[in-house]
């Protein structure tokens, strides 16, 4: 089964704010807790806060400077810093906002798979097993991971299984096209996420295979977009 049985509207709908806000919560808790503490100001992270600095300032990635992705999370962040400035702070808190939208989109995706009994408990393993996990060779939270691109490329991933899930129960060829362009995006963020942004088309194409065309055409349009 694609998605849990349904509980009771009412108790449902309690369980599901529970868990939202105990996420919320946690996630406001560990950013306060770790804002502004980057550490020596080196490695990984040092290194793509000037990258986004330099295209901030009119520099062009690959042609100016070495990115060592694709382009996209170079344009979102670089986008922020143009018009905000690219400072640290300006930085943290976009990824701030970006870790914030994954949680919900977590929360989104356990909710419509997990048992009501189960989801607080979900919910709760997932905030601290990421949080945790996004120190490794990093930084806490809200500068975390070794580039924005993991993240970005992350929150783009779930948001097509997101769609994925949608479309598989009520099928169009517009949520079929969302989860194709979704699925590029991935790629276009970060190579590493081509095998499971690929499953979905497939797995989409398999499930509704008058709607094949459209995830397929809007996938490869929006991976041929980055040559």
């Amino acid at each position: 089964m694609l998605y849990r049985q349904s509980a009771p509207a009412g108790g449902q709908q309690n369980a599901n704010r529970t868990a939202l806000a105990t996420l919320i919560a946690l996630w406001g808790l560990h950013v306060y807790a770790t804002w502004g503490q980057v550490g020596l100001f080196g490695g990984d992270y040092a290194r793509w806060l000037h990258e986004i600095d330099r295209f901030a300032h009119g520099e062009v990635p690959y042609r100016d400077y070495y990115w060592a992705f694709p382009p996209m999370s170079a344009w979102v962040l670089g986008s922020i810093g143009r018009v905000f400035g690219s400072q640290l702070a300006v930085m943290s808190a976009a990824t701030v906002l970006l870790s914030l939208l994954i949680y919900v989109a977590f929360f989104i995706y356990a909710s419509q798979l997990i048992p009501q009994s189960l989801l607080l408990e979900t919910v709760l393993a997932g905030v601290v097993l990421s949080a945790a996990y996004a120190q490794v060779q990093s930084v806490p939270l809200p500068i975390g991971m070794y580039s924005p691109a993991v993240p970005l490329g992350f929150l783009l991933l779930l948001c097509a299984l997101l769609a994925s899930l949608h479309n598989w129960r009520h099928p169009r060829n517009s949520g079929a096209a969302l989860v194709g362009l979704l699925g590029g995006l991935c790629i276009l963020t970060k190579q590493d996420f081509w095998i499971p942004a690929l499953y979905l088309v497939i797995v989409g194409a398999f499930l509704q295979p008058s709607q094949a065309w459209a995830t397929a055409a809007t996938f490869f349009v929006t991976v041929l977009w980055e040559f």
